[in-house]
C-alpha cells in the first residue's frame, strides 16, 4: 500500500523509477485545500507535498524524468478559488524546488494536461459550448534538460565514455561521437536513464562499444546511426542491466552483445546488421527480440561462414530478412537465427543480394531456429539448349544432393566455381562443358587433314610421273617446290614444260622433262591456307576457323 500518513485518502497516478506521484485528501479541517499533489520517494520513504500557489485543489496526473538525476516533470491540473480549472506541468529540480508551467490555449474554455515526455506535453481541451474534446501537443522550454551533444566529440582514451550519465540522467546526441580507445564507449547509460541518438556514434577500439547500457530500466532510442568495427560492439549491456529497452528506428551497423542482465526487450524497426566484407560475426541478445514490419535484419554469408543471431529468450519476427552473399562458394543451408524461447511470426520479405539468380532461396522455421536453404536451378534458366540444360541439370543434382558443397576435391571445387558466374555468363560455360564443341572440332580436323595428304600426294606424283608424255604428264605438274642437291650436272637438264601441252589432247602432247632430282637428296615445301565456317544448332557447336602454314619434307 501507499498511504500518506494523516491523509484521508491517497491516490497514485504515476511511477518513475523509485518515485511515485499522485494526490491525497487531508482530514477535514487540515491543509489549505481538498486535494494536494505529492511526490513519494520509495527509497528514502519521504513525502513531498506540492500545491500550486493560490489553488484549492492540486492534482498530479503522472511523472517522468526531467533529463537529469533527481529532476522530475509531473503533468498537473489545479483549481483556483474562483473555480477556474488550469493545466500545466510541475517541474521539480534536484533540490526539490518546484516550478509551475501553465498551458493556455487561446479560445479554450477548459484545458487538461494528461502526459509528458521530454519537453512535450499532450492533453485535451474544450471550446465554449462544445462537449467534444480536442487534442493538443505542446512544447515547453525549460522543463527537460538532458546531457546533450550537438557537435563532434572525439576520444581516444582507454576505458572511458565520451557521453556518460549517472542514475536518472538522460543523454541526447544529435551530433557525432567518435571513440577509438580500447574499452572506449560512445554513450553510457545508467539506471532510469534514456539515451537518444539522432546523430552518429562510431567505435573502433578493442572491447569498445557505441552504446553501453547499465542499471535498472535503462532505455536506448536510436533514430540515427551506430557504426563499429569488428573489435567493438554496437550495443552492449552490463551484468547490472535489468528491464532494459532498446528501440531501433535508424541504423545499427555492428555487433549486438546484450545477453547480460534480465528482462530486456529489443524492438527493431530500422536496419540491424553488419556492412562491409569483414569476417562473419555473432549477435547475442538476452530477452525478447521483436522485429516489426518496418524492420530489416541483415545477416551476411561470408567465405566459409555466416552471421548469426543468438537470442536467449523469445523472437517475434516480421519485416525483412536480408542475406547478402559475399562469396560464391555456397552451402545447401545456413542457420541464421536461434531463440531458446522459440520464434513466433515470420519474416515477410527475404532478399539475397549477391546470390546468383539461378539459385533459389527459402526460409525454414523449426520453432526455435530460422535457416536459409538454397536450391540450384541452372537447368531451369530460360534460353538454354538441350546440351546446356543437361549439363546444368547434372550440376544442380550434385549441389542439391550435397555432394558438391561437401566434397573436398578439385573437380567439386571447379564446379562450385560456376556459382560465381552471372546468369548471362552461365550459358556459354555450360556449352563449353557439354562436349558439343568436340563433335564440331572433329569435322574441322577431318577437313584440315586434306592439306597434309595433298602435299604428300603432290610430291609423290612429281616423282612418279616426271618425264611422262601426253595426258599422264599432267599428273606431275604442280606440287611442292623442290630443290635438288644432285650436283652441277643437274643444272644442265631442261626444266619441265607446262601442263597446257600435256592437256592438249587435239595434238600429241610433248613429253614432260624427267624429274631433275632423281637419284639425289631433295628438300621440298608447300604452303597452304583456308577458311571454314560450320553452322551449329542446339546439338552441335558452330565453328569459324582459319588455317595457314607450310608443309615441308626431304627425299
Amino acid at each position: 500500500t501507499n498511504n500518506k500518513p494523516g491523509a484521508a485518502s491517497t491516490t497514485a497516478y504515476g511511477v518513475y523509477g523509485n518515485m511515485i506521484a499522485g494526490g491525497y485528501f487531508d482530514v477535514p479541517g487540515g491543509g489549505i485545500g481538498a486535494e494536494h499533489g505529492y511526490l513519494y520517494n520509495q527509497t528514502t520513504g519521504t513525502w513531498a507535498t506540492y500545491d500550486h500557489p493560490g489553488a484549492v485543489v492540486t492534482h498530479l496526473e503522472g511523472i517522468t524524468g526531467a533529463g537529469r538525476s533527481g529532476e522530475y516533470n509531473m503533468v498537473a491540473d489545479w483549481v483556483t478559488v474562483d473555480g477556474e480549472v488550469h493545466a500545466g506541468v510541475l517541474h521539480v529540480d534536484a533540490l526539490g524546488i518546484p516550478t509551475w508551467y501553465e498551458i493556455n490555449i487561446p479560445g479554450a474554455s477548459l484545458v487538461s494536461s494528461n502526459s509528458a515526455y521530454g519537453d512535450t506535453v499532450v492533453g485535451i481541451y474544450l471550446t465554449p459550448g462544445s462537449t467534444t474534446p480536442n487534442g493538443y501537443v505542446a512544447t515547453i522550454a525549460g522543463i527537460y534538460n538532458p546531457i546533450r551533444n550537438t557537435g563532434t566529440l572525439t576520444s581516444s582514451a582507454d576505458n572511458s565514455a565520451a557521453l556518460s550519465g549517472s542514475i536518472g540522467d538522460d543523454i541526447v546526441n544529435s551530433g557525432t561521437v567518435k571513440v577509438s580507445g580500447n574499452g572506449g564507449v560512445g554513450m553510457r547509460g545508467e539506471t532510469y536513464g534514456v539515451l537518444t541518438n539522432t546523430g552518429t556514434v562510431t567505435s573502433s577500439g578493442i572491447a569498445g562499444a557505441a552504446v553501453d547500457l547499465h542499471g535498472l530500466y535503462g532505455t536506448f532510442l536510436n533514430y540515427g546511426t551506430l557504426q563499429t568495427t569488428i573489435e567493438s560492439d554496437a550495443v552492449r549491456s552490463g551484468l547490472d542491466a535489468s528491464g532494459t529497452v532498446i528501440v531501433n528506428m535508424g541504423i545499427i551497423d555492428g555487433r549486438i552483445a546484450a545477453t547480460a542482465g534480465l528482462d530486456k526487450r529489443f524492438e527493431n524497426s530500422g536496419w540491424l546488421g553488419v556492412s562491409g566484407n569483414g569476417p562473419s560475426i555473432t549477435h547475442l541478445f538476452g530477452g525478447t527480440f521483436v522485429q516489426t514490419s518496418a524492420g530489416t535484419l541483415s545477416l551476411r554469408v561470408t567465405p566459409g561462414s555466416n552471421d548469426f543471431f543468438g537470442i536467449t529468450g523469445v523472437a517475434r519476427l516480421a519485416g525483412t530478412l536480408e542475406v547478402p552473399f559475399l562469396t560464391s562458394t555456397l552451402s545447401n543451408s545456413y542457420t541464421l537465427l536461434a531463440a531458446t524461447g522459440g520464434t513466433t511470426g515470420g519474416f515477410e520479405t527475404l532478399t539475397t543480394p549477391g546470390l546468383p539468380t539461378y539459385v533459389s532461396a527459402a526460409l525454414a522455421y523449426s520453432g526455435t531456429t530460422v535457416a536459409l536453404n538454397l536450391t540450384s536451378q541452372m537447368a531451369r534458366q530460360a534460353g538454354l539448349t538441350a546440351n546446356q540444360s543437361a549439363v546444368g541439370g547434372a550440376v544442380d543434382l550434385g549441389f542439391n544432393s550435397g555432394i558438391l558443397p561437401n566434397a573436398a576435391t578439385p573437380g567439386a571445387a571447379a564446379l562450385n566455381g560456376l556459382y560465381s558466374l552471372s546468369a548471362s555468363q552461365l550459358p556459354a560455360v555450360l556449352k563449353g562443358l557439354s562436349g558439343e564443341a568436340y563433335a564440331s572440332e572433329q569435322s574441322v580436323l577431318i577437313g584440315d587433314g586434306i592439306y597434309g595428304r595433298q602435299a604428300v600426294m603432290d610430291r609423290l606424283r612429281q616423282g612418279a610421273y616426271a618425264g611422262q608424255a601426253g595426258a599422264m604428264g599432267a599428273l606431275a605438274y604442280g606440287g611442292p617446290a623442290a630443290m635438288s642437291f644432285a650436283g652441277p650436272e643437274a643444272a644442265a637438264q631442261p626444266a619441265p614444260t607446262t601442263a597446257l601441252g600435256a592437256l592438249a589432247y587435239a595434238t600429241k602432247a610433248p613429253a614432260v622433262a624427267p624429274d631433275p632430282t632423281t637419284g639425289s637428296t631433295t628438300i621440298w615445301a608447300q604452303g597452304f591456307g583456308g577458311w571454314t565456317n560450320l553452322d551449329g544448332n542446339g546439338n552441335a557447336s558452330s565453328v569459324s576457323e582459319s588455317i595457314g602454314g607450310i608443309i615441308s619434307g626431304a627425299d
